[in-house]
């Protein structure tokens, strides 16, 4: 059994796909992964192959295994949308002399990942780099001819760590869009595309770029206002881009606006949402919901109970409305956050982080 991790961040680098050949000696199959922004970790028809009836045993066979939902296939294609990526591999032993042999071309593995092939054979721990070898033979390492945790690892090396990315439709009909980092590397910046529910794929926004920060440890949050949308669904997504050209994309969110200009979606009730980013520095945003015309205050304070920003004072009208906190004055910490909107009271913790 192989399993091939893939460690892709929150933002990939790139989209790829890769085969691995399979043999005993005597048959051989040929096994493809692959990130990309529209696969999932389930069946993605289009880009996905299932694998045919497995055969008896004494017939070689070589496949891709997964559990929730099960499937086999002989193409697996994963999304680019969190971390960690798993592959599992099931093979069986036909008529060839064997030992089962995993083989592939170093010089062809996807630009800046990390690959190593591991297993750990009756106890024993086995561990290749897959970019200096071209092959694992199952029992050099170190067992018979059927391995039972044959493991391929991939370590993706983030160009960008993005911390959040969320979108909202405002009182204007418009959609806000916001994202934070935890780190950049290269970070030219950032292109936001946008898909409706009956486009066949994304499109850059037109004339929209945001620059990034080049390279940098420290966090950073960005944020575009979509001004050109209309009522229905919306995904959208990040086209991040590096110096040297290379893109990379982001998970995809979607947002629904339900009505027309000034009939926007009423809460039912007030709330008070967390802020985000979160932590955050210096600049973070607050949301809230009013389900009738209020007095509010939005006030902040430090540990110490002293008001350190007063961000709403006055009369608003009902519907959703978002502040933005810069405390580029303020020291590393936590601070209290507290509405009063009519009777409602809500109170929230935030962290600044420098």
């Amino acid at each position: 059994m192989l399993a091939v991790f893939a460690a892709v961040g929150a933002i990939a680098q790139g989209e790829w796909t890769y085969p691995v050949s399979v043999t005993d000696g005597s048959a051989n199959a040929i096994l493809t992964i692959g990130i990309n922004s529209a696969g999932t970790d389930g069946e993605d028809p289009g880009l996905d192959v299932l694998a045919p009836p497995q055969p008896p045993v004494g017939a070689f066979d070589a496949r891709f295994r997964v559990t929730s939902p099960p499937n086999d296939f002989s193409t697996d294609i994963r999304s680019n949308s969190s971390s960690i990526k798993t592959w599992v591999m099931l093979y069986q032993i036909g008529t060839g002399p064997g030992p089962i042999i995993v083989s592939w071309i170093p010089g062809n593995l996807p630009v800046g990942p990390i690959f190593t092939i591991t297993d750990n054979f009756n106890g024993t721990f086995h561990s290749q780099d897959m970019r200096t070898t071209s092959s694992v033979n199952t029992a050099t390492a170190g067992g018979g001819l059927l391995a039972s945790a044959l493991r391929v690892v991939v370590d993706v090396p983030l160009p960008v760590q993005l911390a959040s990315f969320t979108a909202h439709p405002t009182q204007q009909s418009t959609v806000l869009l916001e994202w934070s980092t935890v780190s950049e590397v290269n970070n030219f910046g950032f292109e936001v595309q946008r898909k409706g529910s009956s486009d066949p794929s994304f499109a850059s926004l037109p004339g929209v770029f945001i620059p990034g920060h080049g390279t940098t440890i420290e966090p950073h949050y960005y944020s575009h206002t979509d001004q050109t949308a209309s009522v229905g669904q919306w995904s959208y997504r990040l086209k991040q881009i590096d110096y040297d050209g290379t893109t990379s994309f982001s998970p995809v969110v979607v947002v629904d606006i339900l009505t027309g200009v000034g009939a926007q979606e009423i809460p039912t009730e007030y709330y008070l949402d967390q802020n985000y980013p979160n932590p955050f520095n210096p600049t973070t945003v607050i949301e809230y919901g009013l389900p009738e015309r209020a007095n509010v205050s939005l006030t902040v304070y430090n540990s110490l109970g002293q008001v350190v920003a007063t961000l709403v004072q006055g009369e608003q009208e009902k519907g959703v409305h978002t502040v933005r906190l810069n405390a580029a004055n303020l020291s590393t910490g936590v601070y209290i956050y507290t509405i009063h909107a009519g009777n409602f009271v809500s109170t929230k913790k935030l962290m600044l982080v420098r």
